[in-house]
């Protein structure tokens, strides 16, 4: 009864050394293969090469790097256009800014212009002239600054 015993278990070991002999990857042992185009464009991997074919590296070019500087482009477009932008949109605040002291500065021209007519007593007429004259030079160089700035590209 021992040697059946045995007998089945040393079966079942020498089935068992099959099986995994079988399932178990082995060793692959290759020859230099070659890579290359043909004359019709195709790809053809070979371990014998014709004389005249044309290396292909083992990795393609890295395209990552490639879509890393076409996004970097991208960002410099973005960025110029950001920056064109914001000097549009300063230039326009700067042109809404004078444009409103301008006509903040002709208001009280107004203003003064119908004090001076409204008073009666000579002095104060005077006082109103000179508060008009004063207010007409400011006028004129607010207009010459929304003009200056009317007229930057």
């Amino acid at each position: 009864m021992a040697a059946n015993k045995y007998y089945a278990l040393r079966q079942s070991g020498l089935l068992l050394l099959l099986l995994v002999w079988i399932v178990a990857p082995g060793e692959a042992r290759g020859q230099m293969l070659y890579k290359y185009i043909d004359e019709d464009g195709t790809y053809v991997i070979t371990d014998n090469p014709p004389p005249e074919f044309k290396l292909v590296p083992d990795s393609p070019p890295d395209v990552m790097e490639e879509k890393r500087l076409e996004l970097e482009k991208e960002k410099e477009k973005i960025q110029t256009a950001r920056e064109v932008q914001e000097i549009r949109t300063t230039r326009e605040e700067k042109i809404r800014a004078a444009r409103s002291e301008w006509e903040r500065a002709k208001s009280y021209e107004e203003n003064y212009r119908l004090n001076m007519q409204q008073t009666a007593n000579y002095s104060q007429r005077l006082y109103w002239r000179a508060m008009l004259d004063k207010q007409q030079k400011v006028v004129e160089e607010k207009k010459k600054q929304l003009d200056e700035l009317m007229s930057l590209p």
